[in-house]
């Protein structure tokens, strides 16, 4: 999987102030990231199929 390193010191103290532990935080952080990556790809599939092409029926 994909890892976004966090300073540990920092990563504990943010865990502790949101009181979620580190494993919550991570799978936010990747529920985030996934919706940021869906997003961008469909801007990106939108931007390829409006220069292909159209065939004919």
């Amino acid at each position: 999987g994909v890892r976004i390193p966090l300073p540990c010191r920092e990563g504990h103290r943010f865990a502790k102030e949101v009181q979620l532990s580190g494993e919550q935080i991570t799978a936010s952080i990747f529920k985030v990231m996934t919706r940021i990556y869906r997003y961008l790809y469909g801007l990106a599939t939108k931007e390829v199929e409006s220069t292909l092409p159209r065939l004919r029926e």
